[in-house]
């Protein structure tokens, strides 16, 4: 019915404002936590900095010594929602995390619409699936992952792409899966195909599964401006060992499953990271969706067609992860290469939404009355939004906990300024006790930092700081633990924060900030700086090995290059003339023939000229950026333009105007035949 094109639009919008009306409207009290404001949000804003400054977001200076932010698909650089939230920041200055936050339930209103959609294609009637949608916006999934920006965004499209497949338009089956891929979260795309093909295989033709496959496909095309650098960086990176993290491959625990009727039974509504008991995550501790839903679903697995609840009982299986026997079994059978982007907890995306999709058949078996129907979705709207808006998962205080911004960190601006005229152009670094956010909030504050929090950390520079952290090669953040490391010098760290007071062996206490104790390391190296001797190293390990007996001031361990001598020791001077994320612009002086030493992450992608002509930089100390230079004065450029940054845009680029040419084409033969 026509009038449908409004209400059902509008119920959902008013239940989504209705379930995050703390932070949309009173956003100087509440904020989304964790993930979103202490990951996502410097991303943000760090590829918003860079576009104002006319600068592509491609490297970012500031986290691990340097990192290819651009190929870090957790920041959605090739999402166009996120663009548009840029755009709207770039051009009114309204804080970014606000627009992160607006971004973020605006997906969850798609994702509602969506499943209204989906349902609409199974023939239930528009108050059933009306109830499902309600069902599917409020329940366990949106309301426990809201932190994981990507995980939502990745939500939004997964029922659209499900629909537009079943209803053969393929080409928007393909571009609504580009997105799902662009949306930044590996472990939730991956939960949303499974989901899509799934539908797909049970409820479409079988002479349409070629195509749905090429929508698939499709889709991958359409997503390599950001798949092809995200593989090569996964490569290099921790990402490339998640398996090993993974253990016996993850997943919600069983007893999770009581939250079904009792949701409050692991205390997560009491939740705090101080006192918190368990072991596990407790947005995986919580799977209500309702009471009324609940009975609703239980009623559809009589009412739905079996292969509907087939799928489910699959999702759940798989949901559980190593807490079932089927799963732990497949698990271990898989290569790693497969198992790596596997995380079981995903698959609650896909649990969620076929749970709405039972609760959907279950109101249709009830009544086939209108009004009856769509006041069942009102109380399947109420329920959910009385018992899980608010909560530790999906609302902060801020008055507890004021978090972060681009000048203040835990509400003290003195803090920022005064880490910053500390460090004085050297690196940062954390004691034992700091806040994590001093790390992976680098790029907001501005303030470069030798460590960082991402999943795609760079797999030497982590074995670099194992040297003096300690932890698995797979770990994405450490601590300092060996302050009086020369490591520390040559990673240019002249500044390590703490919470906690006392003296430390080789640093000298310099101040007291709030909250906080702020260290100086004496005798940092220089982030560039040159030396006259160097020694080749054949492997990681050995290069390793070498850095922890040298003295890093008289020596540089060059891999992958022939040995370079020179006379030691060596007189010059090496002048930063300028510097951006992607480049450098140096002019060094030497009286004899020189290593010019970097403390800057090496990474495919980055050049070098002297004085115009092009130069090989080489992997020096393991990790970084190394390069020969002659005596005499000479002007350095370094620059990072990655090849597989231009080759996958244009290939990408393209596939969208076929593809949008695509839809083009079928709706005007679609308009024909009508």
């Amino acid at each position: 019915m026509p009038r449908d094109r409004l209400i059902v639009p509008l119920f959902l919008l008013v239940e989504v404002l209705l379930f995050f009306r703390h932070v949309l409207f009173v956003p100087s009290r509440w904020v989304i936590p964790w993930d979103l404001r202490y990951y996502h949000y410097p991303l943000a804003q760090f590829f918003a900095d860079a576009l104002r400054a006319g600068e592509l977001p491609l490297w970012d200076p500031f986290t691990y010594c340097g990192r290819p932010v651009y190929a870090i698909l957790t920041m959605q650089g090739f999402y166009p929602p996120f663009w548009l939230t840029t755009a709207v920041h770039l051009g009114t200055g309204w804080e970014m995390l606000l627009l992160l936050q607006a971004m973020l339930v605006a997906h969850i209103w798609i994702a509602g619409l969506g499943c209204y959609r989906l349902l609409r294609h199974f023939d239930l009637p528009t108050g059933a699936a009306l109830a499902g949608a309600a069902a599917w916006v409020g329940g366990a999934y949106f309301a426990s992952q809201p932190q994981h920006l990507g995980a939502i965004c990745t939500a939004a499209w997964l029922p659209w792409m499900a629909a537009a497949g079943l209803r053969r338009n393929y080409p928007a089956a393909a571009m609504l899966g580009a997105l799902i891929l662009l949306a930044g979260f590996p472990a939730a795309a991956a939960a949303a195909f499974a989901t899509t093909a799934g539908l797909w295989l049970l409820f479409a033709p079988r002479r349409d599964w070629l195509w749905l496959a090429a929508a698939g496909a499709g889709a991958v095309w359409l997503a390599l401006p950001q798949l092809a650098p995200t593989w090569e960086l996964a490569r290099l990176s921790i990402a490339s060992q998640r398996a090993a993290w993974l253990g016996d491959g993850g997943g919600i625990p069983a007893g999770s499953l009581a939250t079904l009727v009792h949701p409050n039974y692991w205390g997560v509504f009491e939740f705090d990271s101080a006192t918190w008991p368990h072991s596990d995550n407790p947005t995986y501790l919580y799977l209500y969706g309702g009471l009324a839903a609940l009975i609703a679903m239980l009623r559809g697995l009589r009412a739905a067609p079996g292969r509907l609840a087939l799928l489910a009982g699959l999702a759940a299986v798989v949901m559980l992860g190593e807490n079932t026997i089927v799963w732990t079994a497949l698990y271990h059978r898989l290569p790693e290469a497969l198992r790596t982007p596997l995380y079981p907890e995903s698959f609650l995306l896909a649990f969620s939404l076929l749970f709405a999709m039972l609760a959907a058949y279950g109101v249709a078996a009830w009544t086939r009355d209108r009004t009856v129907m769509m006041l069942i979705a009102a109380l399947f709207a109420a329920d959910t939004i009385g018992v899980s808006s608010g909560r530790p998962f999906n609302t902060a205080d801020r008055l507890r906990e004021p978090g972060i911004t681009a000048t203040a960190a835990d509400g003290y601006p003195e803090l920022i300024t005064g880490v910053r005229e500390l460090a004085a152009g050297t690196r940062t670094d954390v004691l034992p006790g700091a806040p994590l956010y001093w790390s992976g909030a680098a790029p907001l504050f501005r303030i470069p930092s030798a460590n960082g929090d991402d999943p795609f950390a760079l797999s030497r520079f982590i074995a670099v700081r194992l040297a003096f952290t300690g932890g698995e090669r797979w770990g994405r953040y450490y601590e300092v633990q060996q302050a009086e490391s020369p490591m520390l010098d040559l990673l240019n760290v002249g500044v390590l924060i703490s919470r906690r007071n006392g003296s430390r062996p080789g640093l000298l206490k310099a101040e007291e900030l709030p909250g906080h104790t702020v260290y100086l390391n004496l005798n940092p190296l220089p982030r560039l700086f040159l030396v006259g001797e160097t020694a080749p190293a054949a492997n990681l390990e050995d290069a390793l090995e070498k850095l922890r007996r040298i003295d890093p001031r008289r020596q540089a361990v060059v891999e992958g290059a022939p040995a370079f001598r020179a006379s030691a020791p060596i007189s010059g001077t090496v002048d930063l003339l300028g510097a951006s994320g992607n480049t450098l612009e140096l002019e060094v002086s030497t009286a004899a023939p020189a290593f010019l030493v970097t403390s800057e992450a090496f990474y495919p992608g980055w050049r070098a000229t002297i004085d115009g002509e092009p130069a090989d930089l080489v992997l020096t100390n393991a990790a970084f950026r190394g390069l020969p230079l002659p005596e005499g004065t000479h002007r350095v450029r370094m620059w990072f333009a990655p090849d597989i940054f231009r080759w996958s845009a244009i290939a990408g680029g393209a596939g969208w105007l076929l593809a949008a040419l695509a839809v083009v084409v079928r709706r005007r033969s679609h308009t024909a035949l009508d």
